[in-house]
Parts: structure tokens; sequence; C-alpha cells
């Protein structure tokens, strides 16, 4: 392959660019890291557990209904469901990332 073509190519939603592997769906929306420990609120969305304890937590010290940080809509409830699926893989990208050099970056 030519240069130009590895210098951006995409693979299962990830982006390598200049040699770092960045993947949008292993990264919280709310801090824009690599997630350690996603979780699922009740609008189906994936945030890193303690970002979105923090937001929820921010809302109900303000008297404030708790609502996603994405849509801004009200969640039905606020318990947290682990991603455990999306946590495999990013383990597993990170373990793969180690041996093949990629890194996470912005």
């Amino acid at each position: 392959m030519g240069a130009d073509v590895l210098a951006e190519s995409k693979w299962a939603g990830a982006t390598v660019r200049g040699g770092s592997l960045q993947v949008e769906a292993f990264v919280c929306p709310i801090t824009q890291d690599l997630m350690a420990d996603p979780v699922v609120t009740a609008d189906g969305h994936t945030y890193e557990r303690e970002a979105i304890l923090r937001w929820l937590h921010k809302q109900q010290s303000c008297g404030l209904p708790c609502t996603s940080p994405l849509t801004g809509e009200p969640l039905e409830h606020i318990n947290l469901v682990p991603n455990v699926a999306l946590r495999g893989l990013i383990r597993e990208l990170l373990g793969s990332s180690a041996s093949h050099g990629y890194v996470h970056g912005n």
C-alpha cells in the first residue's frame, strides 16, 4: 500500500492517522478519553463510569433532573450497567496496540 493509504485508513470504526489508532466508540463523550470502565445509561449511551457519576451527581446536587449529556433528554432512571462487551474490546485493542505500536490519541 502507498503512504497515502496508510496515512489515514478506516477499520471497524477506527481511524489510523500518522500511526495513531483512534476508535471513537471507545472514547467517553464527556471526557474525550479512552474508557477504562464503560457503563450504559438509561438512554443507551456509553460513558466512563466516573465521568457519568460526576455528571449525575452535579445535576442532583443542583436540584436538576438527571439528563443525558449527549441529548439533554431526561433519563428514565440513573442505574448504570457495565458495558462488558465494550470493555473487553478496549482491553483487546490496548493489548493489540501495545504489540503493534498503536497508541490512542485525539
